[in-house]
Parts: structure tokens; sequence; C-alpha cells
């Protein structure tokens, strides 16, 4: 006959409250949330302000492998496109139109999350409790090459390095949920998706191989068309030719069947000409 004591029991409870905790991480996912950061340079002097910034998750994206993704971005700058697919959070890779898991909420401290290279990984580095604007939260620390993200359970992503930067970019406030955490120095209002100009953003990533994403922002209800030109000036290929909506635009490029070179993107309407150039590493 087993007898069962009270420490099995204790046991098991804790063990059930441990896979619970795991399981039910919360990481918002909506375009109706924001985020304040505090914009912070690693340079002498280290973490110096570098200004104050307002990101936003994007719609929808579908990217060449196939799959739907939402850019993390502010009104200048594309971070992140990232999936969400069960306790994983996944970003798009483009420089070979793969994707990797950034973030995973079912892993314990210790845990590797992505193993990137032979030599490369992301790891859970830390899961502890921590005072988040008042209240004690569970916070997820990720670290890799070039991953270094608190992400709090409710609230989502901290703090976070972009991918080869010297910035740093700490929360302040947000609206998730319908609920305000932290300070928020920015009105929401139903013109936030909006966009104040004309803006063609730097595309991403670049360099890149085979695919990329270019992003840019209209004002009003316009026609518009993004071609994509060689050196020589000569048209490689027309992405889009056609009357667009107020807000923000990605398109997405594969130059599988293209050399190595810089190549020229325009994004052109009625009044309006802007040029970038890419460059494509094979």
């Amino acid at each position: 006959m087993r007898i069962i004591t009270f420490g099995s029991i204790l046991s098991i409870f804790i063990l059930m409250s441990t896979l619970d905790a795991q399981t039910n991480f919360i990481f918002p996912f909506d375009t109706s949330a924001r985020w304040e950061y505090d914009i912070k340079s690693t340079f002498d002097p280290p973490y110096q302000s570098a200004g104050h910034t307002t990101i936003r998750f994007r719609k929808d994206t579908l990217m060449s492998n196939g799959k739907t993704y939402k850019a993390f971005s502010d009104a200048r700058n594309l971070f992140f496109f990232l999936r969400k697919d069960s306790m994983r959070i996944f970003q798009y890779k483009g420089m070979d139109s793969t994707e990797f898991v950034r973030y995973d909420f079912a892993k314990k401290a210790g845990d590797t999350v992505q193993k990137l290279t032979q030599y490369s990984s992301i790891v859970l580095s830390a899961d502890q409790m921590i005072p988040v604007f008042g209240t004690s939260r569970r916070t997820l620390s990720f670290q890799g090459d070039f991953v270094k993200d608190d992400v709090v359970d409710t609230i989502g992503i901290f703090s976070f390095t972009p991918q080869a930067t010297d910035i740093w970019y700490q929360l302040t406030g947000a609206f998730v949920n319908g609920r305000t955490y932290g300070v928020l120095t920015s009105v929401l209002n139903k013109t936030d998706e909006i966009p104040k100009g004309i803006f063609l953003q730097q595309n991403y990533p670049n360099p890149f191989n085979p695919s990329t994403t270019l992003t840019f922002e209209l004002p009003f209800q316009t026609r518009v068309s993004l071609t994509i030109y060689d050196l020589l000036g000569k048209t490689i290929v027309i992405l889009l030719d056609k009357e667009l909506n107020p807000g923000i635009h990605s398109v997405a490029w594969n130059a599988s069947g293209y050399s190595s070179g810089v190549y020229f993107y325009i994004l052109q309407g009625e009044g309006f000409r802007i040029t970038k150039q890419m460059l494509l590493l094979k």
C-alpha cells in the first residue's frame, strides 16, 4: 500500500502551479494596443536619452514564406515582423525567408529558446517577479547575440535592443486591452493609424537575401506605384501600381532570380517621388 504524504501533495501542487504559470503567460498581440518607450543610447555617456516613441503592432502582412506577421514599428522604424503561435513568438528572417523563435513563454529559466547557429542561441536567461508600474509581475528575460529583451506578463515587451544597434528601448507606459499602465504622453485617438505625411521606410532587412519588405506611409487616399530599378536605371519589377487608402502599407519582394548588387526602389504618386537604395547579397 502506497502512502501519500503531505510533502508529496505539496510537491505535486508546486509542480502544477509552475506548469500553470508557464502556460498562462499573456503576450498582447493586437493592433489596438500601444507602447511608449524612452530611447537610450549605449554610447558615452551610457544610456543617455535619445528620444521617446510610440510603437504598435500593425495589420497582418503576408510574407514570402506564406505566413502572416505583424510589424512592430513606430512612425519611422520597423523593428520586427512577428507572429504568435500558442506560447511562442516567431520573428521573420528576411535574409532567407525563414523564421526563428524569439520568445517561448513555456520554457524555464536556463532553457534554450532557439539555436541560431553552431555557436549562437537565444536563451531564457531569467524568469522572475519584479515591480512593473507599481505591481509585481512575472518578467521573462531573453538573451542572444541580437536579442536582449524583457517581456512582462499581460503588458508586453518591457525593454528591447533592435538587432545590430547600440540603442535600448525602455517602456514608460502602455495601453493594453483598454487599460493604461505607467505614463502615456501621447493622446490615443481614432487618427493614430493615419500617418501625418508621405514616408518611405528603409527596406527590412537590408542587406537581404533573397527577400525583403518595403514599407511606406500615406496620409490620404491616392494612386501610387512602387518600382524597383537596377544601377543602370532599368526597371526590374513593378511591385504595385494602384490606388491605396491612407495608412501604413508593406510589400514583400523576393529577389531569388536576381544577382547581388545595389537596387533602387521608388515610391511615386501625384506630386511626390521618393527614392531609396537597398543591397542584395547572395
